[in-house]
């Protein structure tokens, strides 16, 4: 049976490999609409489009290449993302497009623990996975 052990993920934005990352999450949202007719006796659905979503969360490094430019990014308005990837190990990973959007950037700090961020990133097009 194969199994990917989390510690052997990472986060990868064009080159650079994110810091101190606890963990991520890829959600693969498939949007539905009913079409359900009069004469229909079950309700009837049809796929319509996807909505790829990502969340990272870890211990937020400012001197972290990958979680300083997600923090510029997110101040600035300008939340483009591009050349993200998601590795569940050394070999397989998703990659989301280029037109990737972040729809959500929070920092937390609390008084007997460390700094940490997460964000989500909708991917914005099709997300391939090697």
């Amino acid at each position: 049976m194969a199994v990917s052990q989390g510690r052997t993920g990472k986060i990868m934005v064009g080159a650079d490999t994110a810091a101190y990352i606890q963990g991520w999450s890829f959600n693969q949202n498939i949007g539905t609409v009913e079409v359900t007719s009069l004469q229909d006796t079950a309700r009837v659905y049809e796929n319509t489009i996807d909505d790829p979503e990502v969340s990272i969360n870890g211990y937020f490094d400012p001197s972290d290449t990958v979680q300083s430019a997600l923090q510029t990014s997110a101040l600035a308005g300008d939340t483009t993302v591009s050349g993200v990837k998601l590795y569940i190990n050394s070999t397989n990973y998703y990659t989301l497009t280029d037109n990737a959007l972040m729809t959500d950037y929070t920092q937390t700090g609390e008084v007997d623990g460390l700094v940490t961020f997460t964000c989500t990133i909708k991917a914005g097009g099709t997300v391939t996975f090697t």
